[in-house]
């Protein structure tokens, strides 16, 4: 046997010993894999460099957006609030029972703060095995991922008053519509910001048909399509989805009597975090929706229905291609109805709108 041979030899005997030890150590069962057992600290140190190196990989092509917007951090900072509090501790907060039980315990605002925002959005986005961190991008779209990027900085900085002021009354948004594209789609452009959004002239009210009233996004809209998403199918409620329709053509045409006709006295119109009455609605965003709407392509993805006895919901979904200063935008929209049968025909009681603008769009 030669020298070559016999080395190749050795370690072949090397990698089969060491792979018998692997698979031993790991059907033993003694590595303790409870979160209230620390790694070992040579575990610990190899994990700690591969997950850097992972995030370090993979974020170093994405472009980082304006970060500095003021609506940009306060919406973030609501993000937060609602989604990461319970771990990641806020001003004034106390450590929950979630913080305290998980391993690696969750890092302080201040070491969140200091993390490169690339890095913290591919981490909020995609999350981190066996840490606890969830993809948050599964569900969110990246304009909001980066609100919260926004606001990580400056929330680690306020106080318990100034951080209880800037979040009080605004509420989370950014979801994702079931229909919306995946997660990974369009990650290494720079989102659009919910606040630009916000700010837009004339494009304020996205309602009807493009069901995207409020720019921000409804909190409770687009989880109630999801919960039921299900039970909708198509024609289940024939007269209500003709309902819908008419009052999508209504929106569309700018025919404000028929719009009202539609709704019942006491419909609640979810627009912009906020629930009007009828009246509010018609002395408000009926104009403002009319006028977007007159310049806005749509087309319609889906339109589905679920009959409750004397109810019915009716859920369309739409995409929006629009402009802001002569920039071509396209959202997707959800719009979820919901109608009951009165002596005078079917009429909308309530009505939910929510929006996001399509990752890479």
């Amino acid at each position: 046997m030669n020298t070559h041979t016999r080395h190749v030899v050795t370690v072949s005997l090397v990698l089969v010993v060491l792979a018998i030890g692997l698979g031993a150590f790991v059907a033993s069962g003694i590595y303790n894999m409870g979160a209230d057992d620390p790694h070992y600290k040579p575990t610990l140190m190899m994990l700690t460099q591969m997950r850097e190196r992972s995030i370090d990989t993979r974020a170093g092509n994405l472009q980082v957006p304006n970060l500095d917007d003021p609506a940009r951090i306060k919406q973030g900072a609501a993000n937060f609030n609602s989604m990461c509090s319970g771990c990641h501790i806020p001003p004034g907060g106390e450590a929950t029972e979630i913080s305290q039980g998980l391993y690696p315990s969750p890092p302080k605002l201040s070491e969140l703060a200091k993390v490169e925002p690339a890095h913290a959005f591919w981490v909020i986005k995609h999350g981190l095995k066996m840490s606890g961190m969830p993809a948050w991008g599964v569900t969110m779209y990246d304009s909001a991922l980066w609100d919260m990027v926004a606001a990580l900085p400056k929330i680690s900085k306020m106080s318990p008053a100034e951080y209880k002021t800037l979040v009080e009354g605004v509420e989370e948004t950014g979801q994702k519509h079931p229909d919306a594209e995946p997660a990974n789609a369009g990650e290494t452009k720079a989102a659009a910001s919910n606040a630009d959004m916000r700010g837009m002239q004339g494009m304020k009210a996205m309602s009807g048909m493009a069901g995207m009233n409020g720019m921000a996004g409804m909190k409770d809209a687009a989880p109630t399509a999801a919960k039921d998403g299900d039970q909708f199918k198509s024609k289940a409620a024939p007269a209500a989805e003709a309902v819908a329709k008419a009052f999508h053509s209504a929106l569309q045409n700018g025919d404000r009597k028929a719009v009202l006709a539609l709704l019942s006295p006491d419909v609640a119109i979810t627009e912009e975090g906020q629930t009007q009455s009828r009246d509010e609605y018609a002395s408000g965003h009926l104009g403002e929706d009319f006028a977007f709407l007159k310049a806005a392509r749509i087309k319609q993805i889906s339109l589905a229905s679920m009959a409750m006895g004397d109810a019915a919901m009716v859920r369309s979904v739409s995409e929006v291609q629009a402009s802001h200063d002569g920039v071509p935008m396209t959202m997707l929209s959800s719009e979820l109805l919901t109608l009951k049968q009165t002596p005078s025909g079917w009429k909308i009681v309530k009505v939910q709108w929510t929006s996001g603008r399509l990752p890479g769009a």
